[in-house]
């Protein structure tokens, strides 16, 4: 029974901590899902690499910083 009550605090702080991670603007978003792409494009991850992509695409800056990301990862370029 403890081991729930403890539990049941728990998980509200990670869900909030969680999403305390996330930028609330949108250029600090483009910024974070360009970071996630070029992660997951030198791990050899192209299908999730793209999904970050496109989110970025969807955002007001993300065009840029994907332009930017493409010139600095030439592995990038050339799944992409």
């Amino acid at each position: 029974m403890k081991i729930h009550a403890i539990l049941s605090l728990i998980a509200p702080l990670l869900i909030l901590a969680a999403c305390a991670t996330y930028p609330q603007d949108p250029a600090g978003r483009a910024t974070y899902h360009v970071a996630r792409a070029s992660e997951l494009i030198s791990a050899g991850d192209v299908h999730n690499a793209g999904n970050q992509i496109e989110t970025a695409l969807m955002l007001p800056t993300g065009d840029a910083k994907i332009l930017d990301l493409f010139a600095k990862e030439t592995k990038g370029r050339a799944l992409f």
